[in-house]
């Protein structure tokens, strides 16, 4: 007889294991060299150390009562901020960043049913070794210094020196992409979108501005393994 709630336990039939095996496919990566015209101005900003700094100091940040009065810009002054803004290739060509174009593309994505944090894995905006892309004006439309009122700090007022690129600047750009999930026309689709309505660098579609628009003029399927 059984005491208390005392229950026995019978031994389990022995079974044979069994295992499965994950096959995954290799990742198949194709390439593509685009290039890019500007539909519209591009201004270019490299807000560097310098930069960073004098907002630190008190450039529109510091509204201490001890904060000095700030000096007005001598025209050496101006020429060295305006020069500083300037992204430059190893070989000193004007360029901006790679992972620009990049943002643009994946930020591109909301408007082709495409979601943001996939579009981040399955295409890459290959720069040169400073993650730059070199900027080429446009025939007779040599950057100059645009000088522009810009919000910073605690929102006061100050002037900015930057260069600005007239429409018809070209930009060449190798892109790879996962063949999983993407072909080299979807890739133009992506480009072509986020110039429409995204744009690159400053005061850009996206950022409530008009400059930065661009389209893809020409691409060539530079690897297409399988």
């Amino acid at each position: 007889s059984r005491k208390g709630n005392e229950r026995r336990i019978m031994p389990s039939k022995k079974t044979e294991s069994t295992t499965s095996t994950m096959t995954v496919d290799a990742i198949g990566i194709g390439e593509v060299i685009v290039n890019l015209v500007g539909e519209t101005e591009l201004i270019t900003h490299n807000f560097d150390e310098k930069q960073k700094k004098k907002i630190g100091d008190g450039e529109g940040g510091n509204t201490s009562p001890n904060t000095k009065k700030k000096q007005p810009r001598t025209e050496e002054v101006i020429k060295d901020e305006y020069e500083r803004a300037y992204y430059r290739t190893s070989e000193g060509k004007p360029a901006f960043k790679a992972n620009g174009l990049k943002l643009a593309m994946v930020s591109a994505c909301r408007d082709l049913d495409m979601k943001m944090t996939e579009a981040r894995g399955r295409f890459h905006v290959i720069g040169d070794e400073q993650d730059l892309l070199e900027i080429i004006p446009a025939k007779n439309g040599e950057p100059y210094m645009r000088t522009d009122t810009v919000r910073v700090g605690n929102g006061s007022a100050t002037l900015r020196y930057r260069p600005g690129f007239p429409a018809g600047w070209t930009v060449k750009a190798r892109i790879q992409y996962n063949k999983a999930h993407l072909t080299p026309e979807a890739i133009v689709n992506i480009l072509n979108q986020a110039g429409f309505g995204v744009g690159l660098c400053e005061w850009r579609p996206e950022k409530n501005g008009p400059h930065g628009r661009f389209h893809v003029e020409s691409v060539s399927i530079e690897r297409d393994a399988a």
